[in-house]
Order: structure tokens, then sequence, then C-alpha cells
């Protein structure tokens, strides 16, 4: 969207969005020099959540089959600006809002279930910038994302949830080495993987 707003804006000027610089020289270097070593952990952190047995679920349990078929919901309204009014108000970003909100949501539908897990595995999407574009005729509009593994612990209130999130962004945004590390491993996989592999 910012890229967007400045391929068409009057003025090619990115400080009315974005209030930060760009990396300098040895930063950029140095993020591409810890990668190679980052994949390493981001290999050992993959085989970990793999091999990681969080406890089955009325969801998946008795499901060693699957069918292909997905069952999506949504609400049939989102009133995005009362999320972003809720979240100013608490002083939390959006991503920690709605996990949160995921978190004592699908605590609540477990115990209805008897289902008293207290964690469950996921993956969140992470966005990637590489930087902005120097001249207006540089600028493509593209969304470059990864995802990264996590686990979420189910918790009964919206402030007990909100700490337990918390802490797990917080590892997130810290750890950008990661999150570049596992982009280039999803890019390596990918094009080392078969089309139909994923399928």
């Amino acid at each position: 969207m910012v890229l967007f707003n400045l391929a068409l804006s009057k003025e090619f000027d990115r400080s009315y969005f974005v209030k930060s610089t760009d990396l300098k020289l040895w930063q950029r270097i140095f993020v591409r020099c810890m990668v190679p070593f980052q994949l390493l952990v981001v290999g050992y952190q993959i085989m970990c959540t793999i091999m990681t047995k969080v406890g089955g679920n009325f969801l998946t349990n008795n499901k060693d089959k699957m069918t292909g078929i997905m069952n999506c919901k949504s609400s049939r309204e989102l009133h995005f600006q009362k999320v972003k009014a809720v979240s100013k108000h608490l002083g939390i970003t959006i991503n920690d809002l709605v996990m949160s909100a995921l978190s004592v949501a699908v605590r609540r539908l477990f115990k209805e279930h008897k289902d008293f897990n207290e964690k469950i595995q996921m993956v969140v999407p992470v966005n990637i910038r590489f930087g902005f574009p120097p001249s207006r005729e540089a600028t493509r509009v593209e969304n470059k994302i990864t995802a990264l593994p996590l686990i979420l612990p189910l918790c009964d209130t919206f402030t007990q949830a909100n700490k337990e999130v918390a802490k797990i962004t917080k590892l997130l945004k810290n750890n950008f080495f990661q999150i570049y590390a596992m982009y280039a491993f999803t890019l390596i996989l990918n094009s080392l993987t078969p089309a139909f592999v994923p399928r």
C-alpha cells in the first residue's frame, strides 16, 4: 500500500508513511553474512516444530486422511476502524489484538467440546522489506512474505492472552535475522521442490 501510494502521489516522499531510515552498507553486508548461519537455526527450529507434539485436539483427532476440501468461515462484517480503535486504546498492535482474541476464542471452543489442550501450533505471515525504491520509475507494487512457526498458548482471559502473545511477538520482532533467513529458506525450498509436492 505504501509503494502504491508513492507510485501515484505527486511527490515521491515516503516520510509521510514510514518513519525510518535505510540500512547502511555495513548493516546490509552484516545481514547477508548472517543469513547462512541463520538458515541452520531455521532448519533446526522447523524440525523442532515438526517433532514437538502438541496434543491432538477435537479438530485434528481421527482425521488421518486429508481430503483437500477447505472449510472457511468469516464474519459478514469486519469493522476495521473499530479494530484499529481498540488496538490504539489498548496500546497494542492489531496483530497482537487478533492473536490474543484467537487464543481466548479457541480456548473457549475447546472447552465447549471437552478439550483441555493449553496450546496450539500455528504459523504467522511476516512481511519482508528489503528497502524502498530510489525513484518513482523503479517502484513495483509487490508483497514479499514468509511464515514463521510458533506455539500459541490458549488463555481464559484477554489480559492473560495479551501478556503471552506480547512475549511471542517481541521475540519475532527482535529476530529479523531469522525472518530473512526463513524467507531465503522458503525460496530455496520452493525452487528445489516439484510443484505437485505441496498439493
